[in-house]
């Protein structure tokens, strides 16, 4: 099989397996680029290239990374929305201190010690 067309058929798949996970229909995704649903079905199946550009912009409807999608990281797909989403990024890259003002913004219970430095 020719490299770009393992390519096309890996990233189909990914992209086919994640919207069967989130429970969205082709149509939906038709809808969100501007394309057809007969689109939509030949991306899932591998018949026709992406323009990286779309290929992007539909990773981040998703919520999938296009690591993920060409198959270099496995699919993790959880139950957040996009806000939500990143809003966990967000937190999980503050300081100690920062996540200590989210908490009590939202009525958490306070961190209990600063972490430990992360290995070099």
């Amino acid at each position: 099989m020719h490299i770009l067309t393992s390519v096309k058929k890996t990233v189909g798949e990914n992209l086919k397996k994640v919207c069967q996970i989130k429970g969205i229909k082709n149509i939906q995704i038709a809808e969100y680029m501007g394309v057809s649903t007969g689109c939509v079905s030949n991306w899932f199946r591998g018949n026709n290239s992406f323009d990286i550009d779309n290929l992007y912009r539909l990773c981040q409807y998703l919520g999938v990374s296009l690591d993920q999608v060409f198959g270099i990281k496995p699919i993790v797909v959880g139950i957040l929305n996009k806000d939500e989403d990143e809003l966990l990024s967000a937190y999980r890259n503050a300081s100690h201190e920062e996540k200590k003002v989210i908490r009590r913004a939202l009525n958490l219970p306070d961190l209990k010690k600063e972490p430990l430095p992360e290995a070099k």
